[in-house]
């Protein structure tokens, strides 16, 4: 191998490495905001929105949790769910 090449895939590999770096700083913003987000919730709509997507929930286990109407639970998440999207643009 040249050294032509060996410095072509250093700057390859530099650049890969600039790139990893950029996303990482751009996925923690982004988990900074969604935390900012969620935590504007009321809590009974966060814990529901937590439950179903980070606990895998369904809507029915959820409100047997919560001892909640199924249909305030569905109504809860989707509108937790606009709240973050809004939020989060």
């Amino acid at each position: 191998v040249d050294d032509d090449t060996t410095h072509a895939l250093q700057d390859e590999q530099a650049a890969l490495a600039h790139r990893e770096v950029a996303e990482a700083f751009e996925l923690n913003a982004s988990l900074g905001r969604l935390q900012h987000c969620l935590e504007a919730l009321d809590p009974a709509r966060r814990h529901c929105v937590l439950h179903a997507y980070v606990d895998g929930c369904s809507h029915g286990e959820i409100a047997e949790r919560l001892g909640a109407p199924l249909g305030t639970v569905k109504a809860w998440i989707r509108r937790s769910l606009t709240s973050l999207r809004e939020c989060m643009a």
